[in-house]
């Protein structure tokens, strides 16, 4: 009865966590097979040992988790070194967190404070991390060179904007002699939420099941004019999921163990569109830029309605016969694409 009690209560806290705040009262009800009385019993209890609080809002509840631990500190720049920051400064919460969390937690955290330090041309950063019940998360600031205009910079962009696709696709650095242009990429795969804010724009990586956000990639973001780039990754503390899972993930064979694989999302090209188009040969282009730096890449058409003949033309013919040794694959695909990337792909095409 115990072990199920814990179960109940693991799956509140998750629940809270990964749809903002709602409790879905009767689906953790409905998954144990208990009536929702019995949840709220259980809400009872986090509630009276101060792991979660209620937020009244008019007929409906919302929900918080508490925290448990919280460390912050601002840094200069110049001469930081990340793992004397990690180890001195956020070891009372690195010893709280099981292996796995405490592996995926430092990676992220050492990856992010590292760009600050080396790219973001800035004098100061603020770092904060903070454990409640379910997760670890950690927000790293500063106040820089934004990274998104670092990037359009960096590869001459016509807009900002831009930049967030380049970074999805990994392999991008503004210092290829020193870095690898890995961190980002891997960072936002491991951790359970991750969030990049700067240059009023949003980039969001792989997430829980759930997101605040049109789609789990990118959203504007207007509302904040703060200059520098800010961070914000949360991971689960229970998580099974360990780095090197996550690494072999973007293997192209197991036995690799090097990062030859990608996986796009499509919709990044026109996001700001309510119904965008995918037509034209300079948006297929814009999009296969850096493509040939992998040797695997799996195009994701969700969210995507409807390409054009020219669009695909570009994709699977031209750059595909041009690029043999690079292997594209595509997924989440409506009837629509892909009767058009079948079209490109013909015999006869």
């Amino acid at each position: 009865m115990r072990a199920n009690s814990e179960k109940i209560r693991h799956s509140i806290l998750q629940s809270i966590f990964e749809n903002y705040g709602v409790l879905e009262v009767k689906k953790v009800a409905y998954e144990y097979g208990v009536t929702a009385q019995t949840v709220y019993k259980h809400i009872n209890y986090l509630e009276a040992h101060k792991k979660i609080q209620k937020i009244k809002s008019g007929r409906h509840n919302s929900y918080i988790l508490l925290p448990e631990l919280t460390l912050e500190n601002t840094y200069p720049l110049e001469n930081l070194s990340e793992d004397e920051c990690l180890k001195r400064d956020f070891h009372p919460i690195l010893k709280l967190l099981p292996q796995i969390a405490n592996s995926v937690f430092s990676y992220v955290f050492l990856e992010m404070l590292n760009n600050a330090i080396e790219h973001s041309e800035g004098k100061r950063v603020y770092v904060r991390a903070m454990k409640n019940a379910y997760a670890v998360s950690c927000v790293i600031s500063d106040n820089g060179i934004g990274i998104f205009t670092k990037v359009q910079n960096t590869l001459g962009l016509s807009e900002k904007r831009y930049a967030i696709l380049e970074l999805a696709k990994g392999k991008f650095t503004s210092d290829p002699d020193s870095h690898t242009g890995e961190g980002i990429f891997f960072s936002s795969k491991a951790a359970d939420e991750f969030v990049i804010l700067s240059d009023h724009l949003m980039f969001v990586g792989k997430t829980s099941k759930k997101h605040v956000l049109k789609t789990d990639w990118i959203a504007d973001f207007p509302e904040y004019d703060e200059g520098g780039t800010h961070v914000m990754f949360s991971v689960s503390i229970n998580r099974a999921v360990e780095l090197h899972e996550v690494f072999a993930q973007y293997y192209k064979h197991p036995e690799s163990y090097g990062f030859e694989k990608t996986v796009v999302p499509v919709s990044l090209l026109e996001y700001k569109d309510e119904n965008p188009l995918f037509v034209s040969r300079s948006q297929a282009r814009r999009l296969l830029s850096r493509f040939e730096k992998f040797s695997t890449i799996v195009l994701d058409f969700a969210e995507v309605h409807e390409i054009g003949q020219a669009f695909a033309d570009e994709i699977f013919r031209v750059f595909a016969n041009a690029h043999k040794n690079c292997e594209l694959q595509y997924i989440n695909a409506n009837e629509r694409v892909r009767n058009m990337i079948l079209r490109a792909t013909a015999p006869n095409a």
